[in-house]
């Protein structure tokens, strides 16, 4: 506020200035003094509106940096939680691009353009007040171009609304594809398919610069528009305010400060365009992202609801025995097609049990649906109907961050982190009683790590990845690429992932083909550890 009464207050003198430059008794002498005088108020507002503006527009840049870090954590807690229906319609491209880059357009808008909107508005209002109380004649000419101008504006902020729009999913859309490019990197070169993959991602390419070129064409309105309302008030303030000065006698100097305050009034409202727009996109950001993170999942991890069969921290042997009952499922995304029909069987605690059959078959679906990925719909579903029994219990009645603490898992195509071997082998024991310590400062912070380390190396040991591990520059400490690259051999990065899963001492095991890229010597030795681990823990395996 202090900023923006030293503007208007700069205006206010210099109508005084002016009039006292063209008064008939106005001497050299006089003239001197009454320049100085003016400098002097000048550079004291000047160095007023310096300090003021700093602290004005830093308020709003670490209030929106504040805020956005806060976005960014509610919207990756909300989307890490959410169920597997959820990541059926939204790619990991198009969650990149909310975190990163919509994210970063509302903290530009809650920063610096909010301030600068809230100075332009308020100007606005104080310019036309003192405008009004000088000369209302003359300003309530001047001001006559301002419907014609929100009319402009109006319009012109529709048709970007629109673009804005378009260009957000398109932007998604291209994010997950080259996310799904770059983390397959190795199966595109493979393949030979970097030219057909490059030619798709040029097809968004082509539609985001179609886009692009429209927005611009529209953004140039808005600035067009902008000038064009400028001239115009040059041309009436001028025009109407020498017809004053002749008529009824109006002082030069007040003609100036109405033509200045009117001045910073239209120059406000050119700079609120731009501003406009961007907080406009914020806003509209804004709304996609709180929909996601307002979004309850019918799978909700959160809910702290449900029953616990035993405690965690007992080790007690459990008798863990799964039933299928009658389960018959649809995907969501395919409700036609039915992916079980009417299966049932019974997975016997404490021994291996396989299932067989065709690719597609159901195989894996079952495994989801034990970890609660996906759910049966009710017994009044003719697409989706049964249970799934542990130890008797419907699973749907566990709590199921307890559940999925039971339950350990070996993929085919294991996904690993961009980490040290020690960490992604360490982050398996998310959820249990030997959770891996996040900061020094825990209490018992040196004990607990001793403690994991001595776990993660015997869970590689009993995943027969102690041998190369121990070959590597940092042993457990090498750090190694993500996803499905780097330099790990396929059966090195599964035989890690089985030493992510057994690290946990799960009640339950499930390998979905999880020894797969092993050579029949080394998946009869993990084999022969899953037998060893099961007789103490009575751990059932599918």
């Amino acid at each position: 506020m202090a900023d923006l009464g030293a503007e208007n207050s700069m205006d206010l003198a210099y109508g005084y200035w002016t009039t006292d430059l063209v008064a008939s008794d106005m001497t050299p002498s006089s003239l001197h003094r009454t320049t100085n005088t003016m400098a002097g108020i000048c550079l004291g507002l000047g160095v007023l509106q310096f300090i003021t503006g700093a602290i004005f527009l830093s308020c709003f840049t670490i209030a929106s940096g504040r805020i956005t870090d806060k976005l960014r954590r509610a919207y990756l807690d909300s989307v890490i939680h959410q169920d597997a229906e959820f990541f059926e319609k939204v790619g990991p491209g198009e969650v990149g691009t909310r975190m990163v880059k919509d994210v970063g357009t509302i903290k530009a808008a809650t920063g610096e353009k909010l301030g600068f909107m809230v100075w332009a508005t308020t100007t606005l209002i104080v310019a036309l007040i003192m405008a009004f109380s000088r000369a209302a004649h003359l300003a309530g000419v001047i001001v006559g171009v301002v419907p014609l101008a929100f009319i402009l504006f109006v319009s012109v902020g529709y048709l970007s609304a629109k673009a804005d729009s378009r260009l957000l999913d398109l932007e998604g859309q291209s994010g997950t594809l080259l996310e799904q490019i770059l983390g397959s990197v190795r199966v595109v070169q493979s393949f030979a398919a970097e030219s057909f993959l490059i030619k798709k991602y040029d097809e968004y390419l082509t539609r985001l610069q179609r886009l692009g070129k429209w927005r611009s064409v529209v953004r140039g309105l808005e600035l067009s528009i902008s000038y064009c309302v400028l001239n115009l008030t040059y041309s009436a303030a001028f025009w109407y305010g020498s017809q004053l000065i002749v008529r009824e006698d109006l002082q030069v100097g007040l003609m100036f400060t109405v033509f200045w305050n009117m001045f910073n009034a239209i120059f406000a409202i050119a700079n609120i365009l731009p501003h406009i727009s961007a907080i406009r996109d914020s806003v509209q950001i804004s709304a996609r992202i709180r929909t996601e993170i307002e979004r309850i999942p019918t799978i909700d991890v959160r809910n702290p609801n449900g029953t616990k069969i035993w405690n965690n921290e007992s080790g007690e042997k459990a008798n863990v025995q799964i039933e299928v009952q009658n389960l018959t499922f649809s995907y969501p995304s395919r409700p036609d097609r039915k992916t079980l029909d009417d299966v049932s069987f019974v997975l016997e605690a404490g021994k291996v049990t396989a299932l067989v059959g065709a690719s597609g078959s159901g195989k894996s679906t079952i495994a989801s649906l034990l970890l609660r990925y996906y759910d049966p719909a009710s017994s009044s579903s003719e697409k989706s109907t049964g249970r799934i029994l542990l130890a008797g219990h419907d699973i749907r009645d566990l709590n199921l961050s307890w559940l999925r603490s039971q339950i350990g898992t070996i993929a085919q195509d294991p996904q690993l982190f961009t980490a040290t071997i020690f960490d992604n082998v360490a982050y398996g024991l998310s959820g249990t009683p030997w959770e891996l310590p996040t900061s020094e400062t825990e209490p018992g912070y040196s004990e607990r790590m001793a403690d994991v380390r001595s776990r993660v190396e015997q869970a590689l040991k009993q995943a027969q990845a102690w041998d190369f591990v121990c070959k590597l520059p940092s042993g457990m400490d090498t750090r190694i690429k993500g996803g499905s690259t780097g330099v790990l051999s396929g059966g090195q990065r599964q035989r890690i992932a089985a030493a992510r899963a057994l690290v946990r001492k799960p009640r339950i095991l499930l390998l979905d083909e999880g020894t797969s890229a092993l050579d029949a010597e080394t998946e009869q030795r993990l084999m022969a550890a899953i037998h060893e681990e099961q007789v103490p823990s009575g751990m059932t395996t599918m």
